[in-house]
């Protein structure tokens, strides 16, 4: 809880908070609430009056926490308000801001409070959107690509890697293979001409 900015956290309502600290100020305010309550019981009109002020002043840091995690949710902080709806607008209330996780990512009210790197690039993935799927080109260095992709194919032709680079020897191979089976059927039909001539000598003869 060191690193919390607490003027931050209870009296500003821009930008966007994440569970923890959520909770750092729902506690603070737990805290102060028994320091008052425990106050109210001295008999003093004045101090009883001082007291009255004070719960009235702790509403603001309530609204403040409150609407940062709903822009951690990437939503208004106009939601607030369903927790005036009876019995399900405070349980919703209470559900979304205090259990379930912000927008990874940037949004709309700012960089993630949790970071991460994506938050970084607000160009790239613009506002409220969701991180990037693993394994997306996407957040990848274009000079780092290209120069891979120039590795991968080498000074000049096909790719070395790949289908491509599977069938070039057998591409290499077929010439050769094509000139032997050539010359094997030029033997053949030199051996049938041969048959035949043999076959015409000898009906002559007959």
């Amino acid at each position: 809880m060191g690193d919390i900015d607490w003027q931050y956290l209870l009296f500003r309502f821009d930008g966007r908070i994440n569970r923890a600290k959520f909770w750092s100020g729902v506690a603070a305010l737990i805290v102060a609430y028994i320091v008052l309550g425990a106050l109210f019981a001295i008999d003093s009109s004045a101090l009883r009056t001082l007291l009255v002020l004070g719960f009235i002043a702790l509403y603001w840091p309530g609204l403040a926490i409150s609407i940062k995690r709903w822009h951690d949710r990437d939503k208004s902080g106009w939601w607030v308000l369903i927790g005036l709806v009876p019995v399900i607008g405070g349980i919703w209330a209470l559900v979304e801001t205090g259990f379930l996780e912000g927008t990874g990512g940037p949004n709309q009210y700012g960089p993630d409070p949790l970071g991460g790197g994506i938050a970084d690039q607000p160009a790239m993935y613009g506002a409220g959107r969701r991180r990037a799927p693993r394994g997306s080109a996407i957040g990848h260095d274009p000079v780092s690509v290209s120069e891979g992709h120039l590795r991968s194919r080498g000074p000049s032709g096909p790719p070395r890697s790949g289908k491509s680079g599977k069938m070039a020897p057998l591409l290499s191979r077929r010439p050769v293979a094509i000139g032997a089976r050539s010359k094997r059927l030029a033997g053949t039909s030199g051996l049938i001409r041969s048959a035949v001539a043999k076959a015409e000598h000898d009906l002559l003869i007959y």
